[in-house]
């Protein structure tokens, strides 16, 4: 069946079978779609290209924080790998008295460091894995520094949170108790930051493998 008489140059309108509604005959220019009764369309048009750009950006952005948190892990400088290689080859320093703490040499250096109770003071570098290790931790300050709030938090105050734990198991310091420091020199920012985490936690597993616990001031919460 033919469609409706139009007059002369105007579009005709195709006829959408059992429905009867006109069909748009063709796309117009940059004003819109071109209607079949010769009128621009009324609705505006968004190209096809530029829907797509607006659907991809909100993604490329997340995707991006997306990597930035999970997918790209952190690179080190060469200076840094460097003191890496050296530092995997280090040892922990021999066991100091507490009230000898700060006469270590590398007392205003930052790392990491265990606490223990020793009666008899083995010789050599401290074994950082020694049942008799009640505490491990690293610090990015002075080793001086965080000994001293740790001892004012062991014995009452606060400022550590192994210390504080320590005062609610002994209520005291002991008078046999000393600390080994694993100094970490060579590294600042955060290539140290990272690596004083990494070399803790790889402690703490290691003893936790070793013992089936954590040192007795080292709660789950702080560690």
């Amino acid at each position: 069946m033919r469609g409706p008489a139009t007059k002369r140059g105007e579009p005709t309108a195709a006829c959408v079978p059992g429905r009867g509604l006109p069909q748009r005959a063709h796309r117009g220019g940059r004003g819109g779609v071109q209607r079949t009764d010769g009128r621009p369309s009324t609705g505006s048009r968004t190209p096809c290209r530029r829907r797509l750009r607006m659907a991809r950006g909100p993604l490329k952005r997340n995707q991006r924080s997306q990597d930035s948190r999970t997918g790209r892990q952190p690179r080190f400088s060469a200076e840094a790998q460097k003191a890496i290689r050296r530092i995997a080859r280090q040892r922990f320093s021999p066991w100091l008295s507490w009230d000898d703490r700060h006469a270590y040499e590398h007392a205003a250096s930052c790392g990491i460091y265990v606490i223990a109770h020793l009666r008899r003071v083995p010789r050599g570098p401290a074994n950082p894995l020694s049942s008799r290790v009640i505490y491990i931790g690293e610090t990015r300050r002075k080793f001086s520094v965080r000994w001293n709030e740790f001892g004012r938090s062991a014995s009452g105050g606060v400022g550590h949170a192994g210390g504080i734990t320590y005062y609610k198991k002994f209520r005291r310091l002991n008078e046999d108790l000393h600390v080994a420091p694993f100094p970490v020199v060579g590294l600042d920012g955060r290539d140290l930051k990272i690596l004083v985490k990494l070399y803790e936690y790889k402690l703490l597993c290691e003893f936790l493998l070793v013992h089936g616990q954590l040192p007795v001031c080292n709660t789950l919460a702080r560690s």
